[in-house]
């Protein structure tokens, strides 16, 4: 799937990440949130760079992920700009901890999720470390995982850790999971 999604040209990975932030931005729970969890995407990940850009000059709260490997977790931080952002342990630029005010993840209104696959009941495959799983535990928002079409597969096999997002949003449309329906 990683390889898949790194064959797509930068300028067509560019166009289809502007039709799904377009879908994103159309959404209820996107246009009511105050405080949005987003990721940075990297290598070849659906593009948050303009979400992210967006956000920051909107009047809500926006929180990236740190990873803290001694907890193995994501601990989520408020920024107020690029500026922000130093590269983490895995290359992902990440919120400086000293300088970001930590958020819990039950003041997250509205979480963007990232994964190499999804199918459609929700379920996700990301990179192996479990990170996002165990922050969806803590969530209350709805969640929203990011992909292309193309990452879509027919069935993603769950442990009872995994947890599953309320919706995917790709460049072609909004995929409600398990009869999630937006207040």
């Amino acid at each position: 799937m990683l390889q898949e999604r790194d064959r797509i040209s930068p300028a067509l990975r560019q166009q289809m990440s502007r039709q799904l932030s377009a879908l994103l931005c159309e959404t209820p729970f996107w246009r009511a949130a105050s405080s949005i969890l987003l990721y940075v995407s990297v290598r070849g990940e659906v593009d948050t760079h303009g979400l992210i850009t967006d956000s920051l000059i909107r009047p809500v709260s926006i929180a990236l992920p740190r990873v803290d490997k001694n907890a193995a977790k994501l601990v989520l931080y408020r920024i107020l700009s690029w500026n922000d952002l130093v590269p983490g342990g895995f290359g992902i630029p990440e919120p400086l901890d000293r300088q970001c005010t930590i958020i819990s993840p039950d003041m997250i209104d509205c979480a963007i999720i990232p994964g190499v696959a999804f199918d459609m009941t929700g379920a996700r495959l990301g990179y192996g470390k479990g990170y996002y799983d165990k922050l969806l535990t803590e969530l209350n928002a709805p969640t929203a995982g990011l992909c292309f079409e193309h990452q879509l597969v027919g069935h993603i096999p769950c442990e009872p850790h995994d947890r599953r997002v309320h919706m995917i949003i790709t460049e072609k449309r909004i995929i409600r999971c398990d009869g999630y329906q937006e207040n």
